[in-house]
């Protein structure tokens, strides 16, 4: 019985940190979404190995994060929003 709990823990560590490397992918400003299917599918067609090559990928990106909003502009502060509160 001991060994089945460790296999079984064992399992459901490597299914956690794959549910946690999918879902950075998803929260991943910088990817477009043919980008996030393949790196999902990576995550999930190559266990543990999969989500290790994704993870580092996110280690060594250092590029800066892409506006969302094109009506974004640095020098006016406006983001294209509402002025609620302001």
């Amino acid at each position: 019985m001991g060994v089945s709990v460790l296999i079984a823990a064992v399992v459901v560590v490597c299914l956690a940190y794959q549910a946690y490397v999918t879902m950075r992918v998803i929260a991943y400003p910088n990817s477009t979404g043919f980008q996030q299917v393949l790196q999902i599918g990576l995550v999930w067609f190559l266990p543990v190995v999969g989500a290790l090559i994704v993870h580092a990928f996110f280690k060594l990106d250092t590029s800066p994060p892409r506006s969302r909003d094109p009506a974004f502009t640095p020098e006016s502060g406006h983001d294209g929003g509402s002025d609620v509160g302001h």
